[in-house]
């Protein structure tokens, strides 16, 4: 028979799996001026740092995905409102991420064109278009809260052993929720390191290009001077031919007045 919670631990799966890529994205982005997301404070409207959400959401897809262990046949007096509940609560989180991760994908896709920091507005380059992230962490952050009480409520009224994983996972998710932060800080750290590369990259470009057109120029003069210098030549030639003509017209001249 299927699980009592099947459909919400199915959703909560989806949610598990597309929100790696969206943390990663939202944590990496910079604006062609090295603009970033301030992880260190709180996104607008939340009071909550980004690694808040990245927490809960792991936390909470992840109990949810557990309830599948959950057979209504089992006589467990859940009461329909509250299965309704869980399953209505994570198609909105599935629909939460997954307009995220069409944000993630425009901004992957279309490359940033500016970031603020302090609003979470980014202007993609492509379409111009103005994208309120914040915006889309707000409800995000409502519906994490609110389906954790409706887990939480579950867990405690029916105290049956098949929900004894609530409590030991969360002390697992406690325990590697610094790690899932260090993580975080690597991958911020990491794409500085990439955009302080690039730059280099960038500068070294441009230097070898302002290099190169030096260079030209000076082949060019060096053309130019060379041409003179041909031309000067050239004309040193004409006159030493003019001058052997006059010398030569002299010295018949000479040899005439020499017979009289």
């Amino acid at each position: 028979m299927e699980s009592t919670f099947a459909h919400a631990a199915d959703t909560a799966n989806i949610c598990l799996e597309k929100w790696p890529s969206i943390i990663k994205t939202l944590q990496t982005a910079e604006a062609p001026g090295g603009e970033r997301f301030n992880q260190e404070q709180p996104v607008p409207g939340t009071d909550l740092e980004l690694r808040w959400f990245d927490e809960r959401v792991r936390t909470v897809c992840g109990l949810i995905s557990g309830l599948s262990k959950i057979d209504s046949d089992k006589g467990i007096p859940i009461p329909i409102q509250d299965v309704e509940n869980i399953d209505k609560i994570s198609i909105e989180i599935r629909n939460s991420i997954v307009e995220l991760e069409r944000i993630s994908i425009r901004i992957f896709e279309n490359k940033l064109g500016s970031l603020n920091p302090g609003n979470w507005i980014i202007k993609l380059i492509s379409t111009n278009e103005e994208v309120n992230i914040a915006s889309h962490l707000q409800p995000l952050k409502e519906l994490l809260e609110l389906q954790l009480k409706q887990y939480i409520g579950i867990a405690v009224a029916v105290q049956d052993a098949s929900f004894s994983g609530f409590f030991e996972a969360t002390r697992e998710f406690s325990e590697t929720a610094g790690e899932i932060r260090n993580n975080a800080a690597a991958a911020s750290e990491a794409a500085e390191e990439t955009s302080r590369a690039q730059k280099e990259a960038q500068q070294l470009k441009a230097q070898a290009e302002a290099d190169r057109a030096d260079i030209s120029e000076a082949l060019k003069s060096a053309n130019e001077i060379l041409s003179n210098v041909d031309e000067i030549n050239a004309n040193s030639r004409e006159q030493l031919k003019s001058v052997e003509e006059i010398s030569g017209l002299a010295n018949n001249l000479k040899t005439h007045i020499s017979q009289y």
